[in-house]
């Protein structure tokens, strides 16, 4: 880990909610894009 990232007071504990953001946020994304492959099209999907 870079030196400094924490000297501004920010919480460790923050960490897991940050991780969890982010694989929530990926995996949405990774569904969604299973969703415009099936349609096919990815206008159609869209729409």
């Amino acid at each position: 880990m870079a030196r400094g990232v924490f000297s501004s007071g920010e919480d460790r504990k923050l960490i897991p909610m940050a991780m969890g953001s982010a694989c929530a946020t990926a995996g949405y994304s990774f569904v969604d894009g299973l969703g415009a492959r099936v349609m096919g099209d990815a206008l159609a999907y869209v729409s």
